[in-house]
C-alpha cells in the first residue's frame, strides 16, 4: 500500500483514481475533504506486479503519479 499527501485551500470534493498501463480504471475514490492536510490510501492488494498511474482531481487542480507494484 501507498499514501499520498496533499493540502487542501479549503473544503473540496476530491477523485483519487488509479489506473494501469491499458488505462483501465483499477481503483477510484470519491470524498470530501476539509481544507488542510490530507492523505489518501491505495492498497494495491490483489493487483499484478507492475506500474500503475494516478491522478487526483481537487476542484480545478489536477495531480498526478507513478505507482509500481513490486512482485516479490
Amino acid at each position: 500500500s501507498t499514501t499520498i499527501s496533499y493540502t487542501l485551500d479549503s473544503p473540496e470534493n476530491i477523485r483519487f483514481t488509479v489506473y494501469n498501463l491499458q488505462s483501465q480504471i483499477v481503483y477510484t475514490i470519491e470524498e470530501w475533504r476539509e481544507k488542510g492536510e490530507q492523505q489518501v490510501q491505495w492498497n494495491a492488494e490483489g493487483l499484478p506486479a507492475g506500474m500503475y498511474f494516478y491522478r487526483l482531481l481537487a476542484g480545478d487542480r489536477i495531480g498526478s503519479g507513478k505507482l509500481v507494484v513490486g512482485g516479490w
